[in-house]
């Protein structure tokens, strides 16, 4: 949802492209990915037929992407991926989409994780989206159609003080059906986790 390291946004380059097809003569196209696309073979993030208007149909996904970072001008053609600030709304545009319908999400879940997230105070947009995935997930009675699982947190907090400085960060979650793992994050909890949801708490 925040974009990937091999995601690009076609846009600057089909606006370049306008430009540059009213001169009379041809001008060598310099752009680093979409002027090479024998060697990154770039594809559409979506399927069509989508919505005519989805931003979401402005996103490539290349290959080789090793050839890229040697290659690349990482400034002037950077992936596009949001950076956990409160400036991320100034280039979210193309992103937004996979962000729509996050005030219902966690409700009919069956289990639900969080790994390592330090919830951070800069980044109010994903606060607000964990925010409602939590309160859905702990609060939202579907009638016994979904059996709902403790929720699940994976963080490094060694200590009885760490775990109540995350606890208190995480003041909305009902930590009475809640389990938290301190250890941090590490091949047996993945186990565990697509195993099967936690019937209870340690917290």
């Amino acid at each position: 949802m925040h974009g990937s390291i091999d995601w690009f946004d076609i846009s600057p380059w089909e606006d370049n492209q306008r430009y540059f097809d009213q001169f009379p003569f041809p001008i060598r196209d310099r752009h680093p990915i979409f002027g090479n696309p024998g060697i990154f073979c770039p594809s559409p993030l979506i399927e069509e037929p989508y919505f005519p208007d989805s931003q979401l149909r402005r996103i490539r996904r290349i290959q080789n992407l090793a050839e890229y970072l040697q290659r690349a001008n990482l400034v002037m053609e950077a992936p596009l991926i949001l950076a956990p600030s409160r400036h991320k709304l100034l280039y979210s545009d193309p992103l937004k989409e996979l962000w729509w319908g996050m005030d219902s999400a966690g409700s009919a879940m069956e289990g639900m994780a969080v790994i390592g997230f330090s919830l951070p105070a800069h980044d109010q947009y994903a606060v607000q989206a964990i925010y409602a995935a939590v309160r859905n997930f702990q609060h939202y009675d579907t009638g016994g159609i979904v059996k709902k699982a403790h929720l699940q947190f994976v963080d490094w907090c060694p200590s009885d003080d760490e775990r109540r400085r995350l606890m208190e960060r995480y003041c909305f979650v009902d930590w009475r059906r809640t389990g938290l793992d301190g250890q941090g994050f590490r091949p047996e909890v993945l186990r565990s986790l697509f195993a099967g949801p936690a019937s209870s708490a340690d917290a």
